[in-house]
């Protein structure tokens, strides 16, 4: 079991990272389709609406899974978690 562990819980902290990079990709793909639309209500929009997506992904820790304290924090939280449940 302790192998499944180490790979759900790898598994988990790399699909966390990459969701950090379709974010910016996606960010970057809406600031470009809104610069060739030209449109100033859309620019507003997308303004407003990133704006808003940054503090929250902010909020959360922003880039905290790449941060080797952030990884070891979460291996912790994931070690104690099945630990509570090994024991239940």
């Amino acid at each position: 079991m302790n192998l499944l562990d180490n790979v759900l819980k790898w598994l988990v902290q790399t699909m966390v990272m990459i969701s950090d990079i379709i974010i910016i990709c996606m960010t970057l793909l809406i600031i470009i389709c809104a610069y060739q639309t030209g449109s100033l209500i859309l620019w507003l929009i997308v303004i407003f609406l990133l704006y808003n997506c940054y503090i929250s992904w902010k909020d959360q820790g922003g880039f905290i899974s790449w941060t080797s304290k952030g990884r070891q924090s979460f291996f912790n939280g994931w070690n104690d978690i099945t630990k509570k449940n090994k024991t239940e």
